[in-house]
């Protein structure tokens, strides 16, 4: 890996185009994937890119499970390109982290956990978190039922608290006028 790693963003939505303006008015808060492309230097794929006209057959096939089935099967297939995957869900990474179970040399693989405890995905986890390289969870409880009921070895998981925009939501002082916001 080379000293600034290649990364590669699978968000499970439409990423909102156009809000830096609304972000530098002070009227739209800073996205966390923006803010993590901007940390990261990483390329963006979401939703959107499903809906390309060179889309791959696989990633044609894989829709029929889901968009986040479809959005992993593109990330799986662009893996090559890349030092790390990086995705924003459970959804997307759970597929992805089958998808990479073939392979030995493949990208790092890191996800936001947000809800790592529903039984439905226990199986899941227990079964492909070798091929999670990292996992963010944002609460102290979830990190502790990867530990301890998932088998997730504790290393791989780091607590982060969840995101806000500080910049925009903080206290006003009585006297400013509030910018008009979105």
């Amino acid at each position: 890996m080379s000293s600034k790693p290649k990364v590669l963003m699978l968000v499970p939505s439409v990423a909102k185009q156009g809000v830096a303006e609304a972000v530098q008015a002070d009227r739209h808060p800073t996205m966390d994937y923006y803010a993590l492309q901007s940390r990261l230097s990483a390329d963006i794929l979401d939703y959107s890119a499903l809906e390309a006209e060179a889309t791959p057959t696989l990633v044609r096939l894989a829709r029929k499970a889901g968009r986040d089935a479809a959005l992993a099967m593109l990330g799986y297939l662009k893996r090559g390109a890349y030092d790390v995957i990086f995705s924003n869900s459970e959804s997307v990474s759970i597929p992805l982290a089958f998808l990479l179970k073939r392979h030995k040399v493949r990208p790092k693989h890191v996800l936001i956990g947000h809800r790592l405890t529903p039984s439905k995905k226990r199986m899941f986890f227990r079964a492909l978190h070798p091929q999670m390289d990292a996992i963010f969870v944002y609460s102290e409880l979830q990190k502790q039922y990867g530990v301890r009921e998932l088998g997730i070895p504790p290393e791989k998981l780091h607590f982060i608290p969840f995101h806000a925009d500080t910049h925009f939501y903080r206290p006003m002082s009585p006297s400013a006028t509030a910018p008009a916001r979105m």
